[in-house]
């Protein structure tokens, strides 16, 4: 349904299942925030988003980043950008690649020296979509 589903009660929901215990709930939770892409690009939903980063599950953590990623500029709030370079270095390959396709995605606001500088060493990583990526963001 994608952004026309994005109404305040359905965003406040998803918002609520970013919490949930169940780490197939909070993965689909954010897939539906970032289906939403721009229209759920509430200051709230970003920062739930930025939250939803650190979690203990790693498939949690990609789709956090592809949510981010979904909504674009819209996003690229100076504390998601740094969290996501952050993940650039996280343990997971796919996150790590799911938070330099979001970066990718926020444009121009998102090239700061520490985002070029994480995705120069990117280029050094151990996994090769990782590298591949890294060269597609420079």
């Amino acid at each position: 349904m994608g952004e026309k589903a994005a109404t305040s009660e359905v965003i406040n929901r998803l918002i609520s299942a970013l919490r949930d215990s169940h780490e197939g709930i909070r993965i689909s939770a954010c897939q539906a925030l970032g289906k939403m892409g721009g229209k759920a690009a509430t200051s709230e939903v970003i920062y739930r988003l930025i939250s939803t980063l650190g979690d203990s599950n790693a498939s949690v953590r990609r789709s956090a980043c592809q949510a981010l990623g979904e909504m674009g500029e819209k996003a690229a709030t100076s504390e998601a950008i740094d969290r996501l370079i952050g993940a650039l270095g996280d343990s997971n390959d796919s996150v790590r690649r799911s938070a330099r396709e979001a970066l990718d995605k926020m444009g121009e606001k998102a090239a700061t020296s520490e985002a070029i500088n994480r995705l120069i060493s990117a280029l050094g990583d151990s996994n090769d979509a990782v590298r591949w990526g890294a060269c597609e963001a420079l």
